[in-house]
């Protein structure tokens, strides 16, 4: 077994998977057809063709290349929060907050100037 194997293993599809898919409504497309394999760890939906296991739906539902899929699944992994009976959707880490711009010392705020045309 390989690295990737071993992470797959150790974190249940139902862990990355949302309530409502696991409910059999689809991500990609919202038939009502979406499949989930709880004991294969694998997903199909026949109306779009979208199918996968673990690493793939990390990647195509949550939105992360593959690096970064495995990565977040082996930090679930890591974290307990995976586990074997799956705990629901485990959600990509929070994105970071946006940089405050602050009034320059002269009072004005860059935001709201309007530009030269």
């Amino acid at each position: 077994m390989t690295k990737v194997d071993d992470i797959k293993v150790a974190v249940p599809i139902a862990a990355v998977l949302t309530p409502k898919a696991l409910g059999g409504i689809c991500p990609i497309c919202a038939s009502g057809r979406f499949r989930v394999n709880l004991d294969e760890d694998s997903y199909a939906c026949p109306d779009c063709g979208e199918k996968g296991d673990v690493l793939t739906a990390t990647m195509r539902l949550v939105g992360l290349d593959f690096w970064s899929a495995l990565a977040h699944l082996r930090k679930i992994a890591a974290d307990g929060r995976g586990g074997r009976e799956g705990r629901g959707a485990i959600h990509p880490p929070a994105p970071v907050a946006p940089t405050i711009i602050r009034k320059t010392n002269s009072g004005h705020d860059p935001c709201t100037e309007k530009r030269p045309t």
